[in-house]
């Protein structure tokens, strides 16, 4: 399947969102809603009623989070400005809340170094500016009561008088006791302390928030995601507290992003030095730079003013050295796209030059097992540009020279740039690219390894309270590398 959206993880390292729809579904399911309420409040009046199943509703944004409450069966005993009993049948209380982490009933694994966290109802307020609860609206009221002495006064509208007064004492017992909403939206496996030596220590949280996107108004469509730093980083203002609209693939109905930094830094670098063995991780960098349709993405490219020493090259008779001048590697949508520039010196200051690109792309697919694993496919022919330098073309010779190492090293790159994209391979299945040199040669979609591994250190590491089991149905590069899959009830 070919995506039809790029996404981003707005700086963080990893995102994992599901719909709306379906976290609430899991708080139906999981009857996380408190059933009823009662409380006399600081002006002596009594109220009372019953709840329904809480459930998200859109209008939120960032770290907001807004939820209807069905109340039933309200009453209130009022002795101040009014005095009798009033109340209604039943009515949709519109709230804003914010959630938060906080250390799960299981507080360890057996890793000392690893702790649970569970995204909860945030209960406690940080401040007069930061009040847990926030009322909205008190909306569909039906079934309305109150004393008949009341309905000769014609100076009021006492119906939204009530309505005002029913919602602020609800909002009191919601202050007081939103903890009896029990849900745990998620729990997060947190990494207190990861060596950078651990395979996996680039995709493994140590940082966590969470973040609601409204989209298009629709419970349907908007999401709420889990948003992490991995590898011993922490989150700062460079982390949005958002979601992009696109993180969940077309075809699923939860969705698990890698950041194109983690990629490029932590799988792609380390696979360069062993292509290229004159060179060295130092030799090349990620940055941050504006792409071909003028947005910001990442680029992992050689040094300005660094050139590498390739492998030397026979050709008509005579031994010449190719140097790699230009090197970059970018993720554009749900592509790998590498391209190189060399310079070789054929003679008296003549140069041969080479430019190529090459295209390949991650797709999901089935060993020969029938398990589940990730593999990689060229996407189109990869182009060569070739010419000379500083004259050179009349003489047949040195075109012939030209020609035969612009063909050796289409080859070379062609090599290289599958060496990159089985890097990734590798790193996604086993960890670490420290295994690559060995399996390199035999490795293909018939032989290559489950993707069990890979799950249980990414979207394992963030239990839904719909299930422990993710079956992924998609995976591919989106920008960052996109996962997609359905919880397995």
């Amino acid at each position: 399947m070919t995506i039809t959206h790029s996404t981003s993880t707005l700086n963080w390292d990893t995102v994992f969102a599901i719909p709306i729809a379906e976290v609430n579904r899991m708080i139906r399911e999981q009857k996380s809603s408190p059933k009823n309420f009662e409380l006399t409040d600081s002006n002596g009046n009594d109220f009372k009623g019953e709840f329904k199943d809480w459930q998200i509703i859109t209008g939120g944004d960032g770290n907001s989070i807004r939820m209807n409450i069905p109340v039933r069966d309200f009453q209130t005993i009022l002795q101040d400005f009014f005095i009798g009993k009033f109340g209604f049948q039943s009515a949709d209380l519109h709230v804003q809340v914010k959630l938060t982490y906080l250390p799960h009933e299981t507080v360890t694994k057996n890793e000392g170094n690893e702790q649970l966290y569970g995204l909860k109802m945030k209960t406690k307020s940080s401040g007069p500016i930061d009040p847990v609860v926030i009322g909205i609206s008190l909306k569909n009221v039906t079934g309305i009561f109150y004393p008949g002495s009341l309905n000769h006064n014609v100076f009021i509208d006492l119906e939204e008088i009530l309505k005002e007064i029913f919602m602020s004492q609800i909002i009191t017992w919601l202050t007081l006791h939103l903890e009896q909403f029990t849900h745990t939206f998620n729990v997060v496996n947190l990494n207190l302390y990861i060596s950078g030596d651990e395979a996996w220590a680039w995709c493994r949280p140590s940082y966590v928030d969470y973040a609601y996107t409204d989209i298009e108004g629709d419970v349907e469509k908007s999401l709420l995601g889990v948003l992490c730093m991995t590898g011993g980083r922490r989150g700062g203002i460079q982390q949005q507290q958002k979601l992009d609209a696109y993180v969940i693939p077309k075809s699923s109905n939860a969705g698990f992003l890698i950041a194109e930094e983690r990629f490029l830094r932590d799988v792609l670098l380390p696979t360069l030095p062993m292509k290229f063995t004159n060179s060295t991780i130092d030799d090349y960098e990620v940055i941050n730079a504006s792409g071909e349709a003028g947005q910001y993405q990442h680029i992992l490219q050689l040094k300005d003013g660094r050139k590498i020493q390739l492998e030397r090259v026979q050709a008509n008779g005579s031994m010449y050295t190719p140097y790699l001048e230009e090197l970059k590697l970018s993720l554009i949508g749900d592509e790998m796209k590498l391209e190189t520039y060399t310079e070789t010196h054929i003679f008296d200051g003549i140069k041969a030059y080479c430019r190529t690109t090459h295209h390949y792309r991650i797709v999901l697919a089935t060993n020969k097992k029938g398990e589940q694993t990730i593999t990689y496919e060229q996407v189109k022919e990869p182009t060569l540009l070739q010419g000379t330098i500083n004259g050179g073309s009349a003489l047949p010779w040195i075109m012939l020279v030209a020609g035969i190492i612009a063909s050796v090293l289409l080859a070379v790159f062609t090599g290289g740039a599958t060496l990159l994209i089985a890097g990734i391979v590798v790193s996604l299945i086993f960890g670490t690219i420290a295994l690559l040199p060995t399996i390199f040669e035999t490795l293909n979609v018939e032989t290559s390894p489950s993707i069990d591994l890979l799950l249980e250190n990414t979207t394992s590491q963030i239990i839904w309270n719909a299930s422990e089991t993710f079956e992924l149905d998609y995976a591919g590069l989106a920008g960052p590398l996109q996962l997609g899959g359905r919880f397995v009830i």
